[in-house]
């Protein structure tokens, strides 16, 4: 017998054992939007995404970070009104223990007296659970604390905590940053750096709200201003745990970062550059100086430091297995053409139970096409429905480059034309692939077809994309086209390049 027929009873537990409604009222917790907290060694830290329904919504009558006593706050994921209602019931609590005690309620008392009321709505009929999680910070005798309460009424003591919809990759980079030592303001600056973990659009400091609490035992919101200050100062820094990595962004290197960079290009032994790398201390400040380490090395096209330095990372450190560690040995090995190492270190990353990103199978076809192993690098395709997948812009992008590389024109284009059956997106690097491709073909014709099927498809042309149509009628002699393309260049607000100027002048020397 199933379940499903105890689903609408609050009070009755299914042959499983379970209360049904409170995994209902779980789903919509998992639903909300990230949510997470992290208990620094001198204060406390929650933080969440505020995303409005609407433009027009006035986002300072939002408000997800709420306080509860001077030296309490919280934050929820889950169902707005629930916790509006939460809110006004604890404050009564904490008022009523202050009345009669002359003292602010003790962090732990507030949470268990609101989980109180939480399981009470588990047990009661006419009700129902609370579609809520909370996570509750604060500062007391007891020194900084930070709670998480769930809708079954269950409370528990957290050093970090996430809940909503983006949980799991939120919990998996706090558990790879988080240090007993770290202070408040590396606290706040991991909050912001796991709330971009799996954050749609740009993140500033009006669409996430922070709250802190520190050694003054005075909780308070962070204004906008003050979180836009706190993201320029992680810019550069904490590459994305689980997300692969981010072609067009330059690592800023700390002087600690420039060391281990100029020694690993200059140094070939391996064993000199692992016992080097094994003095490091494991916090997340290495992680990001390996890590922008690393990115440098890919844009310098330095393959075998690179190697190095990933292999040391992944077998001989402590450091968490990752994700983008996999990427960039793949990426490295690929371009070094050792397409076995390749597939050894694909096959390694999935027995690390690390998740495979888009930027895994656009490096896995790359490798392929490099090698001209066109059947394997179809194959990629068919391993990633296999997990539900469907090809991404930056796959189809990948397979298109790689194929142009190899020569194979004609199978570009047909790849080209099955990512527009497929109803995939097309992006701008797609488009700017394709303009380049046609040009080459002395097919300038198609390649302004694209360009305005681009525009009409509201996808930006970005520089590079008008640089390549440039180049099109620059090799037919085009001249007034490739000038006209460069004054629209220019209209669009970029600046020409000196690939830009080449290909203008190519124009007239035809």
């Amino acid at each position: 017998m199933g379940d499903s027929q105890y689903s609408f009873s609050l009070t009755t537990f299914s042959p499983s054992g379970k209360l049904v409604q409170i995994e209902h009222a779980l789903t919509a917790v998992g639903s909300g939007q990230t949510s997470l907290g992290i208990k620094a060694a001198n204060g406390v830290v929650i933080a969440t995404e505020k995303k409005l329904p609407s433009i027009l919504v006035d986002e300072s009558s939002v408000q997800k970070i709420q306080c509860l006593t001077p030296n309490i706050g919280v934050v929820y994921s889950g169902m707005g009104p629930d916790f509006r209602v939460l809110v006004r019931k604890s404050r009564k609590q904490a008022e009523q223990y202050h009345k009669l005690y002359k003292e602010p309620i003790p962090v732990t008392q507030l949470v268990r007296e609101t989980a109180a009321v939480m399981q009470e709505f588990t047990q009661s009929g006419g009700v129902r659970p609370f579609g809520v999680s909370l996570l509750v910070a604060g500062y007391d005798d007891n020194g900084p604390q930070l709670y998480q309460v769930d809708p079954s009424g269950f409370y528990f003591s957290w050093k970090a905590s996430a809940m909503g919809k983006n949980v799991s990759n939120a919990k998996t980079f706090l558990e790879k940053r988080y240090t007993d030592d770290m202070e408040l303001d590396d606290a706040v600056h991991t909050a912001i750096l796991t709330l971009k973990e799996g954050f749609e659009g740009q993140i500033s400091g009006k669409n996430i709200e922070i709250g802190i609490i520190g050694t003054d035992k005075k909780f308070r919101v962070l204004t906008p201003a003050e979180i836009e200050d706190y993201l320029a100062e992680v810019e550069g820094q904490g590459w994305k745990y689980g997300s692969g990595f981010v072609d067009g962004v330059f690592p800023v290197l700390s002087p600690i970062a420039q060391q281990i960079l100029d020694f690993v290009q200059k140094e070939v032994d391996a064993d000199r550059v692992w016992g080097s790398l094994d003095n490091l201390s494991p916090s997340h400040t290495t992680w990001d100086d390996l890590i922008n380490v690393a990115v440098q090395l890919r844009l310098n096209k330095k393959w075998d430091p690179i190697v190095l330095l990933c292999e040391w990372i992944l077998h001989r450190s402590s450091f968490q297995l990752d994700v983008m560690c996999f990427n960039l040995l793949i990426d490295a090995y690929g371009q070094k053409s050792l397409y076995k190492k390749v597939e050894s270190t694909y096959l390694e990353l999935l027995e690390a139970r690390c998740v495979p990103t888009e930027d895994t199978y656009a490096l896995l076809i790359k490798a392929y096409c490099t090698a001209g192993l066109k059947q394997k690098a179809e194959a990629v395709f068919a391993e990633m429905r296999k997990y539900g997948l469907p090809p991404s812009a930056v796959v189809y992008d990948a397979y298109i480059e790689g194929l142009m590389k190899r020569g194979k024109s004609q199978k570009a284009i047909e790849v080209f034309q099955r990512m527009k059956r497929d109803g995939c997106q097309l992006s701008t690097e797609t488009y700017t692939l394709m303009i380049n491709l046609y040009g080459k073909a002395s097919k300038s014709y198609i390649a302004l077809k694209l360009f305005d099927e681009m525009r009409s498809q509201k996808c930006k042309p970005n520089i590079c994309t008008y640089t390549a149509l440039v180049n099109a009628f620059a090799r037919e002699g085009l001249c007034e086209k490739a000038e006209e393309i460069f004054e629209q260049l220019q209209e669009a607000g970029h600046e020409p390049d000196v690939y830009t100027y080449n290909a203008l002048m190519e124009a007239y020397r035809c």
